[in-house]
């Protein structure tokens, strides 16, 4: 307890302030031999100017995928608008495909002459070509993200070896999805 109370103690000598967090409760697990151990590590921490120039941030606790931490998001606005355009990236899986330089190659040649409209032709080219071969590998993804963080919720309530086996299965398979 000493080292909690110490750690209290610089953010009070610091004039920091724990931010608090929306999502699971706690932000570290150990599962050993069967038996969970969580506790709350993690914590994101400001001042109270930072805390005046961002009123609506929040931190949210996110799953856990490739440690016995669970990482941390935070987000400045209280409310983030999801309907905005979310930048263009290149999928490395595309490369791997047969037909992708063909899709390439033909939505540059059927573009107007500059390189901003070749590029705004291969980006839409590409995003259907991802949506249709690929299927939406971010949709895929949340769905993936949302099922483990409903699994590690239920963890935290009781200790179930056919949960922790389907967190390891959902973590695999997220890894998958991602690569």
């Amino acid at each position: 307890m000493a080292r909690a109370s110490q750690f209290l103690e610089v953010l009070n000598d610091c004039n920091l302030l724990d931010m608090g967090a929306k999502g699971l409760c706690f932000t570290w697990y150990r599962n050993h031999r069967g038996s969970v151990l969580a506790k709350h590590l993690d914590r994101a921490v400001c001042n109270v100017a930072w805390q005046a120039m961002f009123p609506e941030a929040y931190v949210e606790n996110l799953c856990r995928v490739y440690s016995d931490h669970c990482p941390l998001l935070l987000c400045r606005d209280g409310s983030r608008d999801k309907a905005q355009d979310q930048p263009f990236r290149f999928q490395a899986a595309w490369a791997t495909h047969r037909d992708f330089e063909r899709i390439v190659r033909e939505a540059w040649s059927r573009s107007t002459p500059t390189f901003a409209n070749g590029l705004r032709a291969i980006r839409e080219d590409a995003t259907k070509f991802n949506r249709e071969v690929f299927g939406n590998i971010l949709t895929r993804k949340k769905a993936l993200q949302r099922r483990l963080k409903g699994v590690q919720s239920q963890l935290k309530l009781e200790d179930s070896e056919s949960l922790s086996r389907l967190e390891k299965a959902l973590q695999a398979e997220l890894d998958e999805t991602c690569l």
